[in-house]
């Protein structure tokens, strides 16, 4: 148990196994309570840590169902990543509705192989002018095979991306929009 604090800055996380109806995802909400002004700041908001056996790197872009080869990095690209096993029978990848943010197009999602027997996967945020106060992220995590991983985020991207919802408008809200007309008898 640590008795002293070591910094005022506070990292809350909320952590769902399942998202509407997607078992195997698991909704990781981060939250940095900054509690004073920075020019700028990175927030690592979520980091996969595994075993060297997910060797195999890759992208999915969830737009256009495109599953690509990915170096090892160290790096970071605009396109949710994906660790697995060779064979593709286990994997892990990250997909969030904010990434890529727009001021920073090229990044967002990291991966890595630590010289041994760690590679790792994260999904990054950076912001400028950061003022006191609370920054929150959102990402998914789906796990299984490549297979079960790409049609996670498959779903994952069209829940996010779904068009708006016509919402039906009820006479009472309707009530004093029209414009009032008048009519005599010799209209």
């Amino acid at each position: 148990h640590n008795t002293t604090a070591l910094s005022d800055h506070v990292v809350t996380k909320h952590v769902t196994i399942g998202f509407h109806g997607i078992q195997n995802v698991v909704e990781y909400l981060t939250t940095f309570h900054v509690p004073e002004a920075h020019q700028g700041g990175t927030f690592e908001s979520v980091t996969g840590y595994m075993p060297p056996t997910y060797s195999t790197f890759r992208t999915y872009d969830p737009k256009t169902k495109t599953l690509a080869s990915l170096s090892d990095g160290p790096g970071e690209q605009n396109l949710p990543v994906i660790l697995a096993t060779p064979d593709s029978n286990y994997a892990m990848g990250i997909y969030s509705p904010d990434l890529p943010q727009s001021l920073w197009g090229s990044v967002g999602y990291g991966r890595f192989r630590f010289p041994g027997d760690t590679v790792k996967w994260n999904a990054v945020f950076r912001l400028d002018n950061i003022a006191v106060g609370d920054y929150s992220f959102r990402q998914y995590i789906p796990v299984g095979s490549v297979a079960q991983v790409t049609a996670a985020m498959d779903q994952l991207y069209a829940y996010f991306n779904r068009p708006p919802v016509a919402q039906p408008v009820s006479a009472t809200a309707m009530a004093g929009t029209a414009t009032p007309i008048s009519l005599n008898a010799t209209d």
